[in-house]
């Protein structure tokens, strides 16, 4: 599964998810952070992992849906989600247009007993 995202939608998430950091929609501020170009924001990343998860998997209800951010996600670009090491309903990683991976998750029955 692909998303584009570009500059308009890195603006759009930051306003949704009310992130005020700039380095996801100011050109000149990233470069003060340290940055090259804009940077994707990593729940935008673990959203899709979600969805990969939801469309092609078992759902995630019921399930613990757990994510860690691999590396920045740096420039707007078409990234790619897919499924890692034993299918979508083990493990889903995010690719940047690099083929470097960015993020990656986990899904684990919830145990009743733990609640």
């Amino acid at each position: 599964m692909t998303l584009t995202a570009d500059e308009a939608l890195l603006f759009r998430f930051s306003a949704l998810t009310y992130n005020a950091h700039r380095i996801h929609y100011d050109h000149n501020w990233v470069r003060k952070e340290g940055y090259s170009d804009l940077v994707v924001h990593g729940p935008l990343q673990a959203l899709m992992m979600g969805e990969l998860i939801r469309r092609y998997g078992d759902g995630l209800v019921g399930k613990q849906f757990a994510y860690r951010l691999i590396s920045p996600m740096i420039g707007p670009q078409t990234f790619t989600v897919l499924a890692g090491e034993g299918g979508v309903n083990a493990s889903v990683e995010v690719h940047d247009v690099h083929g470097a991976v960015t993020a990656v998750s986990t899904l684990a029955p919830i145990d009743p007993q733990q609640e």
